[in-house]
């Protein structure tokens, strides 16, 4: 069994939380399923005053690097729900196109 899709959390106050997604997403499209799908999710969307990185960085980022992004917030479940459906509904949907396979 290998694996359909990945999140990757990422701390929007830290700077090197930040840029550690770089590698941790060259390793999961080094190391899983070529169709693996892949989520990045800024976490402690809730502290805004504290930001090391804003929305447009980290979604130009993302974009670039072709995954899907999301801010969250753990403390108050701000999209939480929402990218665990993003998740679930692109695997389905690769399924039923099938471009991917369980």
């Amino acid at each position: 069994m290998t694996w359909q899709s990945i999140h990757l959390n990422s701390n929007f106050i830290s700077e090197e939380s930040f840029t550690s997604i770089a590698q941790w997403i060259k390793d999961a499209k080094d190391l899983a399923r070529p169709d693996i799908t892949i989520i990045t999710l800024g976490n402690k969307s809730d502290l805004k005053n504290n930001r090391a990185v804003t929305n447009i960085e980290a979604a130009k980022f993302c974009q670039e690097n072709s995954v899907f992004f999301l801010e969250t917030s753990a403390l108050t479940g701000d999209n939480v729900y929402e990218a665990f459906m993003m998740l679930a509904r692109t695997i389905v949907s690769k399924i039923e196109n099938g471009t991917s396979d369980v």
